[in-house]
């Protein structure tokens, strides 16, 4: 996520607000989140959910909708999102 220069602070707060929210909604089981190091407007929210199906599920959720509707005011470029599977994991 591309965020304005004056809403970065804005949006860490408001993850801090639901943080434990989304990563206690059913079928998360793993949150972080990442800035990138030379522009510090990029976020990226990294999540593992136990499936397709528990992701769809945040997605579809009134909490997810209250949260993004204010996230997504924040932006200075349309936000980007993958869905990924793992293919080599080392502990």
């Amino acid at each position: 996520m591309s965020f304005r220069e004056d809403k970065v602070a804005d949006f860490l707060a408001h993850f801090d607000q639901h943080k434990t929210q989304i990563r206690n909604f059913e079928g998360c089981v793993y949150l972080r989140v990442l800035q990138d190091s030379q522009n510090p407007q990029i976020i990226f929210s990294y999540s593992c959910w136990l499936s397709p199906q528990h992701l769809e599920a945040y997605r579809h959720s009134e909490f997810f909708r209250g949260v993004w509707d204010y996230t997504k005011t924040l932006f200075d470029a349309a936000p980007q999102a993958w869905t990924t599977h793992s293919l080599v994991e080392l502990p």
